[in-house]
């Protein structure tokens, strides 16, 4: 880790913190070219449009949980949707207050693991 990097665990990436993270991990996945740093980045966890895509093609299904300490909670995972909710494929699991901020968490999660610097 270079001086100056911080880590931040994905499960707490909100915002443009977050949007930058998928970002990487798309430009990492794809071929997607690197957004020129005077670009904004783009508003994957809030824009549906940016990241159907990918959660299709990264086979993403999303659900929500009503816990009595966290709330009302999406929650996003690399698997299938059964009747009881959803079943990770390697055991992880995301959650974020929408669906598409627990999905993208998903994403980076997936790509990166826990922690990203």
């Amino acid at each position: 880790m270079a001086e100056g990097d911080e880590a931040m665990l994905v499960e707490e990436l909100i915002g443009t913190h977050l949007d930058y993270w998928v970002a990487q991990a798309e430009q990492r996945n794809t071929d997607v070219p690197m957004q020129d740093s005077a670009q904004p980045v783009r508003r994957f966890s809030a824009d549906r449009p940016l990241a159907q895509p990918i959660i299709e093609r990264e086979r993403i299904v999303v659900g929500m949980i009503h816990d009595a300490e966290l709330g009302v909670q999406a929650v996003a995972c690399v698997g299938t949707i059964t009747p009881g909710g959803v079943r990770s494929e390697d055991g992880r699991y995301w959650l974020g207050d929408s669906g598409l901020q627990a999905a993208m968490r998903c994403y980076v999660g997936v790509t990166y693991g826990a922690i990203v610097v």
